[in-house]
């Protein structure tokens, strides 16, 4: 049977890391390989950036979490994994909220519907770089 880890090798390092109060290495091995193994066999980024971002995230909840959330009996091995998926979907689900710069991509935009009454939307927007470039003032001769 070819396993990727040894579940009970896990378990141990577990109970050992939550009785010294820090992650063991092994532990730490362990989240960084589950982490670009998900990234890499689920999410499947389309550039090196997100992968890091996507694997630094998960590394960051589980180095962050993991031993006040480890109990003794339950599987670590599981619970690594599981917290690894989770915080990369949140990741994911994030950058469909945000535009390359990190902010929010929805604005209120006021529209006068049919009747003639003005109401504020909350809409979806974007960026051009080159009209935001302009309107900041930058390279103001390419107006000209």
């Amino acid at each position: 049977m070819n396993k990727r880890y040894d579940k009970e090798l896990i378990e141990q390092e577990a109970r050992a890391s939550v009785a010294n109060g820090r992650i063991s290495e092994i532990i730490g091995q362990f989240i960084m390989d589950r982490a670009e193994e998900v990234s890499a066999g689920v999410f499947k980024p389309q550039n090196q950036e997100y992968h890091i971002a996507l694997v630094d995230a998960a590394v960051m909840r589980c180095c962050e979490e993991f031993l006040d959330r480890y109990q003794e009996g339950r599987s670590a091995a599981n619970l690594i994994i599981s917290m690894v998926y989770s915080s990369m979907l949140n990741r994911v689900k994030a950058a469909h909220h945000k535009d390359i710069y990190g902010e929010l991509n929805k604005s209120h935009v006021s529209v006068v519907d049919e009747n003639g009454k003005l109401s504020s939307k909350l809409l979806q927007s974007t960026k051009d770089d080159n009209i935001s470039r302009l309107l900041s003032g930058e390279n103001i001769n390419d107006l000209l």
